[in-house]
């Protein structure tokens, strides 16, 4: 029997244009060829994951509303072509952050593994591949025990 296939993501600089703690929907844009790509991964039954660290929550710049709307619009484009990501795991905290709830050294943070162990434990027997930009990105996945690619800055 085929093992289940998994892909974990990092979301910004990785499928999205990061344009700096990104999270208005007017300014969300797909990097080149990543809306086809997800879809190839859905037709081969591959499940897609988000990981992602998102300090604008703790600096007071966005609310986790604005994420989760922002999440929302991103799986609406990506389900015109027959494409979803199963579930956005995410960190809103940052020791520097301005809103006292979010503000802290946590566990969940890339490089730190907890998010990656999540998807690990739901996905148990599965092959699982982590993509991103960032030494954070390769940290986290060396610590979970995950293969990782590094997202090359230009396709073309």
């Amino acid at each position: 029997m085929n093992k289940k296939k998994v892909i974990i993501f990092d979301r910004d600089n990785t499928l999205i244009e990061d344009k700096g703690y990104t999270y208005k929907i007017k300014d969300l844009k797909f990097l080149p060829e990543v809306v086809k790509s997800l879809s190839f991964l859905s037709k081969k039954k591959i499940k897609i994951y988000i990981v992602t660290n998102q300090s604008g929550i703790a600096k007071g710049i966005y609310k986790k509303k604005d994420m989760f709307q922002f999440h929302k619009k991103m799986n609406s484009i990506l389900k015109t072509h027959n494409s979803k990501i199963e579930k956005f795991y995410y960190c809103p905290h940052h020791i520097k952050g301005i809103v006292k709830k979010y503000k802290k050294k946590c566990k969940c943070r890339k490089p730190q593994k907890m998010l990656l162990d999540k998807i690990k434990n739901k996905n148990i027997n599965a092959k699982l591949l982590m993509i991103g930009d960032k030494m954070t990105d390769k940290i986290a996945a060396q610590k979970a025990k995950i293969n990782f690619f590094y997202k090359k800055k230009k396709f073309f």
